[in-house]
């Protein structure tokens, strides 16, 4: 069972990061899932089934069934009851839910050097991530990480990681995070890990 993270934080949040070492065949019948599936797409399917199963391993219940994305692609539970995000990389998926907070996101990345050579397309000068603190692919990859939650935050899309997403480190494991859009202006609450090789964002 390769859940490699998971965190509750007494204020009606869970999430997780699962790997996904198993079969496509175990999360199918986890699933109960009888669809029939594409060999071609199959590591997208595979992202598919292993964030639903997932799911359900946080809530303790088959809620898979009631997922459903909006116009802008942004993933809710069709009952309203609990807010949801997916993120996924390489073999990972992640998830968090949340019972109390609508602004609610999760977002994972591989630490590596393509978020430091994309760094002047997505930080500024507001971004006030101290290179003291992190190694410079940390850094890069924590700031896109976090940014990316935003975004799901937000989730109308249409937002310029740079100018209108800004993340500033607050202490060990905690950033704060700010949208900024027009009329819309909203302070988060973030959160991080380093976990397998990956970055680990998450709303608090």
């Amino acid at each position: 069972m390769p859940l490699i993270f998971k965190s509750n934080n007494g204020k009606g949040n869970a999430l997780g990061i699962w790997r996904m070492d198993e079969p496509f065949s175990f999360f199918l019948e986890n699933l109960n899932e009888t669809e029939v599936y594409e060999e071609k797409l199959r590591n997208k399917q595979l992202e598919r089934l292993g964030t639903r199963h997932l799911l359900n391993v946080l809530a303790n219940r088959n809620i898979h069934h009631k997922v459903h994305y909006d116009s802008y692609g942004k993933p809710h539970l069709a009952d309203g009851s609990t807010f949801i995000s997916f993120s996924h990389k390489r073999n990972h998926v992640a998830v968090i839910i949340s019972n109390e907070n609508a602004l609610t996101g999760i977002d994972i990345e591989e630490l590596g050097n393509l978020p430091v050579k994309l760094a002047p397309k997505f930080i500024s000068e507001n971004d006030k991530v101290p290179d003291s603190v992190f190694s410079q692919q940390e850094r890069a990859t924590l700031i896109w990480s976090a940014k990316e939650t935003l975004y799901k935050v937000y989730g109308k899309k249409e937002l310029d990681f740079k100018q209108h997403l800004t993340v500033c480190f607050d202490k060990e494991n905690r950033l704060n995070g700010f949208v900024n859009k027009g009329s819309y202006s909203q302070e988060i609450k973030l959160a991080y890990e380093f976990v397998d090789g990956l970055t680990l964002v998450h709303t608090l």
